[in-house]
């Protein structure tokens, strides 16, 4: 009778999953919207989860557009305002100054400044 080799001293040998297996495949799909409002399938489910849902994002998405745009608008009419100081003020300012420097001059009046 002839013996094998013992069944601690027999490894198995390796081999690649792919190459018992064959190659796969993978393909992967991914969905996503870019922007403040999902798709209208995406609302869909939302509503057949939690009924309303879809409505209410709709309607938070058009407040949210209201507040933004009225943010906006005060901010343009702030803008235009410090503008329009910024463009009258040092003209007349300088207008000032040389209307009283001509005045002192024509009524005689010296103006001095004092240093200490």
């Amino acid at each position: 009778m002839t013996l094998g080799p013992s069944g601690d001293a027999h490894v198995p040998e390796r081999r690649d999953r792919a190459e018992t297996q064959g190659s796969r495949k993978y393909e992967e799909i991914l969905e996503f919207w870019a922007g403040p409002m999902p798709d209208p399938e995406t609302l869909r489910e939302f509503n057949r989860a939690v009924p309303g849902a879809g409505d209410l994002i709709v309607e938070e998405f058009r407040t949210q557009g209201q507040h933004r745009r009225a943010i906006e608008q005060r901010e343009s009419k702030a803008h235009a305002f410090g503008a329009r100081v910024s463009a009258l003020v040092p003209p007349l300012v300088d207008v000032l100054l040389v209307v009283g420097g001509l005045s002192s001059i024509l009524t005689g009046r010296v103006v001095s400044v004092r240093r200490s």
